[in-house]
């Protein structure tokens, strides 16, 4: 880790990746896998790949996966309003606009107040002690009310867990059982969980996983997209979406902000701008998996810094994902 270099983006200058790490990332563990073997395991002492951990947003691309390959599988359409497929939702008119393709790709348009993103993040903390948990506050909410302008990705608010429960509408599943689904679909080693709130409500940040089983699903994404895995985990459709940069001209979520060229953002994926076919998920405090279609290159992190989310931290996982591609292609010639 000391004799390879990496670009800190703080100055340009090139330092060992160690000191990216630790410094820029404040990196718990890296695995970087080439054509599905490991090349690169980094553990900061003590830290342990196989535990499972609380991926926070970085849960929310999971989801989306897991609601497309129910869309391919004609589990649910993705042109019918979110009222007439949640039917707790069904007496609320505004809704009936929101399509489940608008919550599915992150742009449900929805506006929430500061109130409503305080209360839903206690509620999924379980920090509201005597409240009704998040499930029966959405149910219960009186107005619904929609961007009129371009609307902003959902990100850091309460549609994600929409998001859950339209895939518990479609599969028909409760999360622990949509989570064994998911192991078994990309061959998890380690025990993994999903959290719930004070009221037993299973919430959207909720899913954790172990680093190594992080990877397994970004090796999973690859093998399908190449038609290589015994059990694809979404249609040709979605995979080719999420590995291919987009014209959209939405406004752009601020994890983008650091990342080197033009990059876009779809299904909560992102695409690293002009480096052919590739994708990543950039979750809180540095957290995230990036896939290199093309090359087979997959590196997942666990991290905890101290930004939630910042150009510099953007820029710094950036310089990682581009020394591993080198350092797998190396090891490749070799």
């Amino acid at each position: 880790m000391d004799q390879l270099e990496a670009t800190d983006p703080a100055d340009g200058r090139q330092r060992s990746l160690r000191f990216l790490l630790e410094t820029r990332i404040n990196a718990e563990g890296v695995v970087v896998l080439r054509q599905g073997k490991q090349v690169l395991d980094y553990r900061r002492t003590g830290f342990d790949p196989t535990q499972a951990r609380l991926l926070l947003d970085a849960s929310r691309p999971i989801l989306a996966t897991m609601l497309a390959r129910a869309a391919g599988d004609g589990r649910i359409s993705r042109e019918k309003a979110l009222n007439r497929v949640i039917s707790e939702f069904s007496p609320v008119r505004e809704l009936s606009k929101v399509s489940v393709q608008r919550v599915f790709s992150g742009r449900s348009g929805l506006q929430w107040s500061r109130d409503d993103l305080e209360r839903w993040e206690k509620e999924a903390r379980g920090q509201s002690t005597g409240r009704s948990g998040i499930r029966a506050w959405l149910n219960k909410r009186g107005n619904w009310p929609r961007a009129q302008t371009r609307p902003a990705p959902d990100l850091q608010n309460p549609s994600a867990e929409l998001l859950l429960w339209l895939n518990e509408k479609a599969w028909q599943r409760r999360p622990p059982q949509l989570l064994c689904e998911l192991q078994q679909s990309i061959k998890a080693r380690h025990p993994a969980y999903w959290t719930q709130d004070a009221k037993g409500n299973y919430v959207a940040d909720g899913l954790g996983l172990s680093l190594e089983d992080f990877a397994r699903f970004g090796q999973s994404l690859i093998d399908t997209r190449q038609r290589r895995a015994a059990r694809p985990l979404a249609p040709a459709w979605f995979m080719e979406s999420i590995s291919t940069p987009s014209d959209s001209l939405d406004i752009q979520p601020p994890e983008l902000a650091g990342l080197k060229g033009k990059s876009t953002w779809q299904y909560y994926f992102t695409q690293p701008g002009d480096r052919g076919r590739q994708a990543a998920i950039i979750g809180s405090y540095g957290t995230s998996l990036y896939l290199d279609f093309d090359k087979n290159i997959v590196v997942a992190v666990f991290a905890s810094n101290a930004a939630k989310h910042s150009a510099l931290l953007s820029a710094a996982l950036d310089s990682l994902w581009q020394t591993s591609r080198k350092i797998s292609v190396e090891n490749e010639r070799r």
